[in-house]
């Protein structure tokens, strides 16, 4: 069965993009925020392909510019805030492109799936 779109998986992808979404508030991102973010994905039912596809097509175009940013960062305060942003932004069936380019970006879905996947190894 093909994933949902966000619109019509909310409250469902809220978790992933809740725990995904921190990872793009500096660069360089300390060992409670993977474990964290790793133990929220691990709990969702998404495959590690879906997970992927929902950090690089969803959360990535929202929250990529707070990597380069030097004046600030774009901190939602709320879920609902990150969700209505991801909304607009998402890239949802889109192939993704590029994406070993992206050196923090890539470098934290590597690690973050490597966490998601020994997390559910023990299950």
């Amino acid at each position: 069965m093909p994933m949902q779109s966000p619109d019509d998986d909310l409250k469902r992808r809220q978790v992933a993009w809740d725990a995904m979404h921190v990872l793009f508030l500096d660069t360089d991102v300390d060992r409670f925020y993977f474990d964290d973010a790793a133990k929220k994905c691990a709990d969702t039912d998404y495959s590690l392909n879906e997970l992927e596809q929902i950090y690089w097509c969803e959360v990535y175009p929202t929250m990529r510019f707070n990597l380069w940013g030097v004046a600030g960062e774009w901190t939602p305060s709320d879920i609902e805030s990150l969700s209505e942003a991801i909304l607009e932004r998402h890239k949802f069936g889109k192939r993704i492109w590029f994406r070993h380019l992206r050196r923090y970006p890539f470098e934290y879905w590597k690690r973050l799936r490597s966490e998601v996947q020994n997390l559910r190894s023990f299950r």
